[in-house]
């Protein structure tokens, strides 16, 4: 089974201080892992407003800094990821995906 249909979110829920609990990453670092090889990242609040978007491609994981595209930090909260336009290494279209998870600031 194609991993890349189990898109993660890591750690959810996240907080600015996940570092002390035994992640890795940086303050405000989510990743997304287990994405396609190719694909569009959206991200939107519980209610539904677009916040950020990436495009992309390569390897099964992806860094956002939990920043709008107004490089504004996001607050504490409910969001959502749709990963869209996803396609394999050989090109062939794989089904959208929506992840949920927890913002703690």
């Amino acid at each position: 089974m194609d991993q890349s249909d189990k898109v993660l979110v890591v750690p959810n829920s996240a907080s600015t201080g996940a570092g002390i609990y035994g992640y890795p990453g940086k303050p405000s670092q989510i990743s997304f892992v287990n994405l396609p090889y190719k694909c569009k990242l959206k991200i939107f609040t519980k209610s539904g407003d677009f916040i950020y978007a990436i495009n992309h491609f390569g390897t099964d994981q992806q860094i956002w800094f939990q920043k709008t595209d107004n490089n504004q930090y996001v607050v504490s909260g409910i969001y959502s990821l749709a990963v869209n336009e996803a396609k394999t290494l050989d090109g062939k279209s794989l089904p959208d995906q929506f992840v949920k998870f927890i913002l703690v600031r």
